[in-house]
């Protein structure tokens, strides 16, 4: 399945998430870039502390998280060194949306 078709299939998916259409599309777009493998810089809000956290996401395991409202997945901290990260995605947030927070 081509990208594109993957991107909007989830976006439908994860719609009642978000707000807006936009913003589930371009959550979608997020989500299935990592799973092609590409490194993806994602930015959320983490739950406990409210704490705004940029990662740059490498792979995902599975889409299964998301029916429960979150994503899976491994950051790269530094050269050669990983580690398994989490965000709801209810709390991702968007390049253009940063300067309202």
């Amino acid at each position: 399945m081509k990208l594109t078709s993957q991107a909007l299939k989830l976006a439908h998916e994860i719609y009642n998430q978000f707000k807006t259409w936009r913003d589930a599309l371009r959550a979608a777009w997020k989500i299935i870039l990592i799973k092609a493998g590409r490194a993806t810089e994602v930015t959320f809000t983490k739950e406990s502390t409210g704490e705004l956290r940029t990662a740059k996401a490498i792979a995902i395991s599975s889409l299964k998280t998301i029916e429960k409202g979150f994503v899976r997945f491994v950051e790269q901290v530094s050269e050669g060194r990983t580690q398994w990260r989490s965000f709801k995605l209810k709390n991702l947030i968007f390049e253009d949306t940063q300067a309202g927070v």
